[in-house]
């Protein structure tokens, strides 16, 4: 299967063509015009495509906002030649680049035309009375529209479904060429716009003309981005790195770490939380160290002057006399207090037939329990500490469904991230509702809406129903 970007014109092999009789003699003579090709694009629904439209057949007058229209008598009715649209936004919403068949009637008609449109595409202007059929590449719109202008008529039994696109290739001159690749291959080069791949997923092309044997290829259309990580120049891989042009540190073994020796800007704080570090050869300067004053430590003056000696980088050549310790407000036990200071001030204490007393109960401390809640409890955006666990979870986004387009595949959501394919690859997780405990990824995101497209569920979200993007 190959591999084809995103919205971006490109050309493929169709073929072999073989004569149908005998199953192996190369067509390399065929009328390129007369190829009837349709490419198969991934369904925007999850069941077979469904007609899109709410009242086709004008049976009441609902479902339709009609401007200067009216519905009565089974009919869509255009009067006095006027020249506004009937619309209506169908329930599972148009797919951008992807094919929708329109039929429809005209079934009156004394002046002007009427035009379908779908998603914003206009198809061809219509002003005679017959049954219409015709294939639009939808816009990034939402509305079934039928303009009128200057129309004066009726129409009809309105069907609409998505189909193949139709391709209809040409020698030369058009954005559809189709030429042969080689002689004695009976395979063509062909084509395709970058609306023709407008849509990730996989595509289905069947090439058939009289004489020869019917032609399918495959493709898998990617998004732009994971294109361009897999096969661009210089393609970083599927893990790319948050900075253009590094790459992952990878042992021999094919293990994923980080080479301490290939870490950039060494000034920046490091959080080696977890990192045994066994062995450090070589010591700078240490800044922002804990400071201590210890005459605030102890009331022996000796063992004071000690502990200075020994942080200050001076140095405490040792002897008898050692840090001095204060512990009077250590410990309720007088003797426990006066062997603990005699072991630190220099004289020493020979700790025969004693112990360290046992420091009094402090009543008010505060729970375990007391302490969890306020960290768990917390709001995600007090947890601001870069590369704590609590600055982990800022990267999740939680939102909720909203009335729109709710379906299996499709939901519109009150996210506010207006750019488009903003959460494409990531993992939706629904909390609440229906779907509680599913999961699905996303294949694409409508910024004008919050509108989230996934691989299809067991059922349709509910508006309100809470999720989490991972």
């Amino acid at each position: 299967m190959r591999y084809l970007r995103q919205s971006t014109a490109t050309i493929v092999e169709v073929g072999p063509f073989v004569d149908d009789t005998d199953g192996k003699t190369l067509e390399e003579g065929l009328t390129i015009a007369s190829i009837d090709i349709q490419l198969m694009q991934p369904l925007d629904t999850a069941a077979v495509p469904p007609d899109r439209v709410a009242n086709g057949a004008f049976a009441s007058d609902t479902s339709w906002t009609k401007n200067s229209w009216t519905i009565a008598g089974g009919v869509a009715d255009s009067a006095g030649a006027q020249s506004t649209d009937i619309e209506q936004t169908p329930a599972t919403a148009f797919v951008e680049n992807v094919a929708y068949e329109v039929v429809f009637d005209v079934a009156t008609q004394s002046a002007g035309d009427v035009t379908a449109k779908v998603g914003g595409t206009a198809g061809t202007a219509r002003s005679t009375v017959a049954t219409f059929t015709e294939t639009i590449i939808a816009g990034s719109g939402s509305l079934l529209e039928f303009t009128a202008s200057g129309f004066t008529g009726t129409i009809d039994n309105v069907v609409v479904k998505q189909v193949p696109i139709p391709i209809t290739p040409a020698a030369s001159g058009t954005s559809n060429d189709m030429v042969l690749t080689q002689a004695n291959t009976g395979t063509y080069w062909l084509e395709l716009t970058a609306n023709q791949v407008g849509i990730v997923g996989r595509h289905k092309l069947t090439a058939f003309i009289s004489g020869a044997l019917i032609v399918w290829e495959e493709f898998q259309v990617l998004e732009e981005e994971v294109y361009d990580d897999l096969f661009a120049a210089s393609a970083v891989g599927y893990l790319k790195p948050s900075t253009a042009g590094r790459d992952l540190d990878v042992s021999a073994g094919g293990e994923a770490g980080l080479d301490w020796a290939n870490i950039g800007s060494k000034t920046t704080v490091n959080d080696l939380t977890q990192t045994d570090i066994q062995l450090c050869d070589t010591t700078t300067a240490v800044t922002n160290q804990v400071t201590a004053d210890t005459t605030a430590i102890s009331g022996d003056s000796t063992a004071a002057d000690n502990a200075e000696l020994f942080f200050d980088g001076t140095g405490y050549a040792g002897g008898s006399t050692k840090l001095g310790v204060d512990i009077v407000s250590v410990s309720g036990d007088t003797t426990s207090a006066d062997n603990l200071e005699l072991d630190y001030d220099g004289t020493g204490y020979d700790k025969s037939n004693s112990t360290i007393g046992t420091a009094t109960t402090n009543t008010d401390l505060i729970s375990a329990a007391t302490i969890a809640d306020a960290i768990w409890n917390e709001a995600r955006s007090g947890h601001a500490t870069l590369g704590t666990y609590g600055d982990a979870f800022i990267g999740l986004v939680t939102g909720s469904a909203e009335a729109g387009t709710l379906s299996t595949t499709v939901m519109t959501s009150d996210l506010a991230e207006a750019t488009d394919d903003h959460y494409n690859g990531r993992t939706v997780v629904w909390t609440s509702g229906v779907l509680a405990g599913q999961a699905s990824d996303i294949t694409d995101y409508l910024g004008s809406t919050g509108q989230l497209t996934y691989t299809a569920v067991t059922e349709a979200p509910g508006a309100g129903d809470d999720f989490v993007i991972y």
